[in-house]
């Protein structure tokens, strides 16, 4: 019953600071000069052409086909997936520790944190992929927890998730290699007996893994452009028929992943170090301290300032990747008893994020949000270590961390709704100069 009352009170509290007043800035706001632009073509029967797989756009297209063209039907999906992702790192938490209070306090990070709420309130897509990526390890830890054929049914779902997420973005494959190597590691004599749950991926039999991590992931990925194909064969391949219209289908779909490779490398997208393609690029290595975020919306209007600032909660992503660090050096100092909980998380936040040090192209603090979800769960396991332990003074320790990040989700919160403030009021809030 707990357990209830508090998912029910986080997906409230979630949906509520998404929805409300969703129209506050008018469209377009940042990227959705794009992504609703491009799902409004597909509504259309028209096929875009764009850097990233179509999944997402079709996401999009739903709110518009439901609710017009508009603020609300560019926005209205991402708002109800961004409110669900909590109650997934609720549920994930809740099954990794027993303790529904650990969950609940990840929860309320991912809820209440500004860059995962800006997200959530454009029609813009990264919140799709961590969406998808989460929902893909709770079917996960769903498929080691059941036997025979509801194993089987959770691990297709898992492996329909992971493709889904790649299909939202590439970067989406991050959650794809996490799994990948946890398989690995249950293949590592050392590891063996000390993966706790994890342990039972060596139950699952041959061709269910094959389900989940290559039949499943692939049918999404190929499944979803068979639509955007279509359209395009519509306008260059009309007259096709027999073998020249599969021979079709598969050119139109390797030309549409080759522009994705295209784009990606492109001088357009990846600029130079002295002379980026936007303001707002940030290298990799200054994301987890939010060192440059991104300006969504800025307007003065009677004297006020209408800020959005597509940044995270300070104080919650410094503790957050301090949790990491701290956990890391804990692991390794005490190897042999590695806890698999954090080991886990552990693994979730590199997979997600050391690859990005292989990408060339201009990156966005926005791309950090598939590791920081794994960052603010091992805070969420810190905070409670911290409680746990007898001493006062180290209880006073996580509490104050509590309290603080509470503090600043409440002095941020106008930057991220994009409140009126005064001017002193918004400087107040600018505490680095590349916040600006």
């Amino acid at each position: 019953m707990p357990l209830a009352i508090a998912a029910w009170a986080i997906y409230g509290l979630a949906l509520g600071l998404r929805l409300w007043d969703l129209d506050r800035q008018p469209y377009p706001v940042f990227d959705e000069v794009h992504f609703p632009k491009f799902a409004s073509e597909y509504l259309g029967g028209s096929a875009p052409l764009d850097g990233h797989p179509p999944l997402g756009k079709y996401v999009i297209m739903l709110g518009i086909w439901l609710f017009g063209a508009n603020d609300y039907g560019y926005r209205l999906m991402t708002a109800l997936v961004g409110a669900a992702l909590p109650l997934l790192v609720m549920g994930l938490m809740y099954r990794l520790t027993a303790r529904y209070w650990i969950g609940a306090m990840a929860a309320i990070f991912v809820a209440l944190d500004g860059l995962f709420l800006v997200e959530s309130r454009f029609g813009l897509m990264n919140i799709f992929l961590v969406t998808f990526g989460l929902a893909s390890q709770v079917f996960l830890v769903a498929a080691l927890l059941a036997k025979d054929r509801v194993r089987t049914g959770y691990g297709i779902l898992s492996g329909l998730m992971l493709g889904a997420s790649a299909s939202v973005k590439w970067n989406g494959l991050g959650f794809w290699l996490l799994t990948v190597l946890l398989f690995g590691m249950t293949l590592v004599p050392w590891w063996q007996g000390r993966l706790g749950l994890w342990q039972k991926l060596r139950e699952l039999r041959w061709w269910e893994s094959l389900l989940l991590l290559g039949v499943a992931p692939g049918a999404v990925y190929g499944g979803q452009w068979l639509p955007h194909v279509l359209m395009v064969m519509k306008r260059e391949s009309p007259t096709a028929t027999g073998w020249d219209w599969w021979q079709a289908l598969g050119f139109h779909f390797v030309q549409a992943n080759r522009y994705i490779v295209y784009w990606n490398n492109s001088t357009a997208a990846v600029g130079t170090p002295d002379q980026p393609i936007h303001p707002y690029c940030s290298a990799m290595q200054t994301w987890p301290i939010s060192w440059r975020p991104v300006g969504y919306f800025f307007e003065v209007k009677n004297n006020l300032w209408w800020d959005v600032h597509g940044m995270g909660n300070p104080v919650l992503w410094w503790l957050a990747i301090a949790a990491v660090l701290w956990f890391t050096a804990r692991g390794l100092a005490q190897i042999r008893q590695f806890e698999s909980v954090t080991a886990y998380l552990l693994l979730g936040y590199a997979a997600n994020y050391l690859p990005w040090l292989l990408v060339k192209r201009c990156l966005f603090v926005y791309h950090y949000m598939s590791p920081v979800v794994f960052a603010f769960m091992l805070l969420a396991v810190g905070l409670g270590w911290l409680w746990s332990r007898q001493q006062h003074w180290v209880r006073f320790v996580g509490i104050f961390g509590g309290v603080g990040i509470g503090l600043s989700t409440l002095f941020f919160m106008p930057i991220w709704l994009g409140l009126p403030l005064t001017e002193a009021q918004f400087f107040l809030r600018m505490w680095l100069k590349s916040w600006i």
